[in-house]
């Protein structure tokens, strides 16, 4: 930028002013920064690699179950309890009977942690059977293939 100092400083400049422009920028380059992570949906787990993903839309159609590493139940990120309470499966299944009776043609997402047990996996499924759902899928990452 130049600016005219003496003769001639009453005239009008037509350079554009840029500093104006470059702090907008760099502030909703900012904003962006700190708000991508929060976009992220659901309670975060470290889903297990599978080779043949289905995909399927994350709309709010689809009742999502996370199980992570410490046995946490979740249903649309609402913390139930741990899986190994009494209480925790009798509320757990109150829930699911309520959801399926206000939304009979929903299907389930079961999202677990890689870490998890297989019998922990199983056992949350048979829980969600229980309460009459048909469709459950497990939700996986694909495995990216060898270059």
């Amino acid at each position: 930028m130049s600016m005219n100092v003496g003769e001639g400083g009453g005239d009008v400049s037509s350079d554009i002013n840029v500093t104006p422009l470059v702090d907008v920028c760099l502030v909703l380059l900012i904003i962006f920064m700190v708000v991508t992570p929060m976009l992220q949906n659901g309670v975060p787990v470290e889903l297990p690699k599978a080779k043949s993903v289905i995909d399927k839309p994350d709309d709010d159609s689809i009742l999502q179950v996370v199980l992570d590493r410490n046995l946490t139940v979740y249903v649309r990120e609402n913390k139930i309890g741990n899986l190994k309470s009494k209480a925790t499966l009798d509320d757990l299944r109150r829930r699911m009977f309520k959801y399926f009776r206000d939304n009979p043609a929903e299907y389930i997402q079961i999202k677990a942690d890689k870490n998890q047990r297989y019998g922990h996996v199983k056992h949350l499924m048979r829980l969600i059977q229980e309460t009459g759902m048909k469709e459950t899928t497990l939700v996986a990452d694909e495995v990216e293939p060898p270059a």
